[in-house]
């Protein structure tokens, strides 16, 4: 989605609110773009964290990311971990 996927995600809520299916996302961040739509890292970041879902090394589940950090494009793995 080339930077649009915070809004991609946000059009994900009410499914994230409406289901107890909660599958991995694996997401393409392009942190670039996001001045450019008028979002922050940080806003998806706690977006994903208010329903649970965690950014991870989409290569070693093991290993989080940091998404606020991301200074490249970046594919992460986000993974629901119950409360």
């Amino acid at each position: 989605t080339e930077g649009y996927e915070f809004p991609v995600l946000k059009g994900f809520k009410n499914y994230f609110e409406n289901t107890t299916y909660k599958p991995h996302i694996i997401c393409e961040i392009a942190p670039h773009a996001y001045p450019l739509l008028n979002y922050t890292l940080t806003q998806l970041k706690e977006y994903m964290i208010s329903y649970n879902y965690y950014a991870y090394n989409i290569l070693n589940t093991n290993i989080k990311i940091d998404i606020t950090k991301l200074k490249e494009t970046t594919n992460v793995i986000f993974i629901y971990n119950l409360p």
